[in-house]
């Protein structure tokens, strides 16, 4: 995927000056001037006729930029000022051409050009069309991965459980953007931005212990190296050893951030650079290769369900929630103990109500797991553990408040 060397491209300057003292009284004096600056050229040739310079098949042209006279007399005050404008074109080959642009433009800001702008950069052109199917690829596999790993992993409803309100208000707006696929497929994965796709990966919290749960086993364990090492490996999570070995220690994030950075700038036709052409196959090779090698391990991770719950909490508390008060959190449990009641066997799971129902009322996941714990000590509410309807093999916590 190389620029095409055979094709002229073309690279268009408007330099205006206003100062008084601005001494380029005419098309030649700039044309001598730019001529004189040996940096730009190797086999020069000089064309007084038609304002041209010419090296080899690469050309330099100036045209004064007259202005309309005939316009009215608010109009004519900036004369004298469009009278000092000039408008520089070169046409070369990419290899000729991508380097002399920078030249020129910081020659013409030296000659008292106080207005220099871009009209026309097909050099950034060529290099913005080279980078963005890259980019376009690295994208699209991220997002592979993420849905595979959550659908796979922890719940084909995976986008209910975890995404945050930001993130739905997004796919919310943009729902019509694409309306071929999406009357049969699920794509929020594909209205969510750039910069969403890979705080997916690395936002979220890799902690899945409580606090309390950590102090708890460090006050219990043996002060020897293998007590030690076996407590590390106790509180890191099959996803955590993952995370860290296919993303973290790869500096996923750094790479991600660098080609957004060049994503943006492709994205508002910004101006390039060939280095920024070559930093944009990098990064996007590395991340190809991060990508690829975490999708072909995703099956390799076995995740218990506090591990899958935690997950969902992690990501949960990436927005910015409240802290439920205590006469709060007893009214919610109130309405969904009177909710459940009515069906047979009815009761409130306590991950569902604090990590589903007071989440979507934006209520803080660790806050409210901690007065729970609080309200547990008092004897205001009771957390046993009944049959899990979608798993026989495993209970599941439940909450209820306690009769006074």
């Amino acid at each position: 995927m190389e620029i095409n060397q055979d094709s002229n491209l073309k690279f268009e300057i408007l330099a205006i000056s206003t100062s008084e003292q601005f001494s380029i009284l005419s098309e030649l004096n700039l044309l001598h001037l730019l001529l004189s600056n040996g940096l730009l050229w190797k086999n020069q040739s000089f064309d007084e006729i038609n304002l041209r310079i010419t090296d080899d098949s690469n050309t330099l042209e100036l045209r004064r930029v007259n202005p309309d006279t005939e316009k009215d007399v608010e109009f004519s005050n900036n004369y004298a000022e469009l009278s000092k404008a000039f408008s520089v074109t070169v046409t070369g080959k990419y290899d000729w051409l991508e380097p002399k642009r920078k030249l020129i433009v910081e020659f013409l800001k030296k000659q008292n050009f106080d207005h220099l702008y871009v009209l026309t950069d097909q050099v950034s052109e060529q290099i913005a069309c080279k980078i963005y199917p890259l980019i376009y690829g690295v994208e699209n596999l991220l997002r592979s991965y993420i849905v595979k790993f959550m659908t796979t992993r922890m719940s084909p409803e995976w986008w209910d459980k975890t995404a945050t309100n930001d993130l739905r208000q997004k796919v919310l707006e943009r729902k019509n953007n694409e309306k071929e696929f999406s009357a049969y497929i699920d794509n929020k994965i594909y209205l969510i931005d750039f910069s969403d796709v890979g705080r997916l990966i690395y936002k979220h919290s890799t902690g899945f212990t409580s606090k309390e749960d950590l102090i708890t086993k460090i006050s219990e364990v043996e002060e020897t190296p293998e007590a030690i090492r076996k407590l590390k490996e106790e509180i890191q999570s099959n996803y955590q050893r993952f995370f860290k070995e296919s993303f973290k220690n790869k500096n996923f994030q750094q790479k991600w951030e660098e080609l957004e950075k060049i994503r943006h700038k492709v994205a508002h036709n910004n101006l390039f650079t060939n280095g920024a052409l070559e930093k944009g196959k990098q990064l996007s090779q590395e991340l190809l290769d991060i990508i690829d090698s975490a999708l072909k391990s995703v099956d390799a991770i076995p995740l218990r369900l506090e591990e899958v719950e935690a997950i969902q909490e992690s990501f949960a508390t990436q927005e910015s929630f409240t802290d439920i008060t205590e006469h709060e959190f007893l009214e919610e449990l109130r309405q969904q103990e009177e909710y459940y009641s009515k069906r047979p066997n009815g009761f409130v799971s306590l991950s569902r109500f604090v990590r589903e129902y007071l989440v979507n009322k934006s209520y803080s996941v660790p806050s409210t797991y901690r007065l729970v714990k609080e309200l547990e000590k008092q004897n205001k509410v009771k957390v046993y553990y009944v049959d899990n309807p979608y798993n026989e093999q495993q209970k599941t916590a439940a909450i209820r408040i306690e009769s006074s």
